[in-house]
């Protein structure tokens, strides 16, 4: 299954960023984290590369395939140089924007505002957002 690599890559880097907050003394925030934020840090950390990740890409690759028949592998032969032009335009840019635009659009950003209720900014806060924003995020 293809998620299962990428589910991993996005796992071992925010181990390692929470790796180098535990190191520098900055993961816990016992005096700003109340019992709420832990279960929310807890539950969207657990559900976003278990649960979201494997559903987006299952849903983008079917709904691609659909709209655009016989498209998987169609840019496999560019070269790796390209294929991380591509991310970095495409998936990075359109993730800029759909940030931006979470916080100018009311709906959107009742969505998003889970990340910014935090007293602290951490690795904790990163995938701390309600699950349909990143079901409905464009990358």
């Amino acid at each position: 299954m293809d998620s299962l690599p990428t589910t991993a890559i996005i796992a071992l880097f925010y181990v390692g960023f929470a790796a180098a907050e535990i190191v520098a003394g900055r993961f816990a925030h016992a005096q700003d984290t109340t019992r709420k934020d832990v279960i929310l840090d807890v539950a969207t950390t657990l559900l976003f590369p278990s649960l979201m990740v494997p559903a987006i890409l299952l849903a983008g690759a079917t709904l691609t395939e659909l709209a655009m028949p016989g498209s998987a592998n169609r840019l496999a032969h560019l070269p790796w140089w390209a294929m991380v032009l591509v991310l970095l335009v495409a998936d990075d840019l359109t993730q800029y924007w759909w940030h931006r635009t979470s916080h100018e659009v009311p709906w959107l950003f009742a969505l998003h505002r889970p990340h910014h209720s935090a007293n602290y900014l951490s690795v904790r806060v990163t995938y701390r957002n309600n699950l349909i924003y990143y079901a409905l995020m464009p990358g």
